[in-house]
């Protein structure tokens, strides 16, 4: 009982963590992007921050859900924040890269891919 209530614990730390994380970088991506972008709506243009904090805070989340560890998801749910909540109309092409990033990382951390 006193492991599965630690387990439980952890779990819930760990979600909550996730959540955390996650509003901080959507803060985060927003004002970034409303300080970059004064114009209110712009199309494909891939940003060159955005771009690469996304790819990698999907592909470890993709790593934390194959492997269950805490400390990358909590940084990839951060990055991953940052582009999904930029300003409407930015970080569109950053953030579908990012989740093909974690499939494919998902899928090679559990072996479908070698």
């Amino acid at each position: 009982m006193i492991a599965e209530a630690g387990w439980r614990f952890f779990l819930d730390c760990t979600i909550t963590g996730v959540f955390t994380t996650f509003i901080l970088g959507s803060i985060l991506g927003l004002e970034y992007s409303y300080k970059a972008y004064p114009a209110p709506y712009r199309e494909r243009v891939i940003d060159p921050i955005a771009l690469p904090v996304s790819v990698l805070g999907w592909a470890l989340i993709g790593y934390a859900a194959a492997k269950a560890e805490a400390g990358p998801a909590l940084v990839g749910a951060f990055m991953a924040g940052f582009a999904l909540n930029m300003r409407p109309g930015y970080g569109r092409i950053e953030t579908a890269l990012g989740i093909a990033a974690a499939v494919l990382a998902y899928l090679v951390t559990t072996g479908v891919l070698r």
